[in-house]
């Protein structure tokens, strides 16, 4: 499972599941709130964005970057 889709999938069999979800919108309220902080303004609202969950046939382990 991944948080994210990509191209590369395709070559995988089975394929892996991720979630699809348009990442423009987000990444725009990203700026606005990265924005709003740097001029000291307090910037709690809260946005939502569709997404899907594709299902792939790839069941493994979960990887933790940190």
């Amino acid at each position: 499972m991944c948080t994210d889709g990509d191209r590369r999938f395709a070559w995988f069999t089975p394929s892996v599941s991720h979630i699809r979800w348009e990442r423009l919108p987000v990444m725009r309220r990203v700026q606005r709130w990265a924005d709003n902080i740097s001029r000291g303004k307090e910037d709690k609202r809260q946005a939502f964005t569709k997404a899907e969950f594709a299902e792939g046939g790839k069941v493994g382990a979960v990887w933790n970057f940190t």
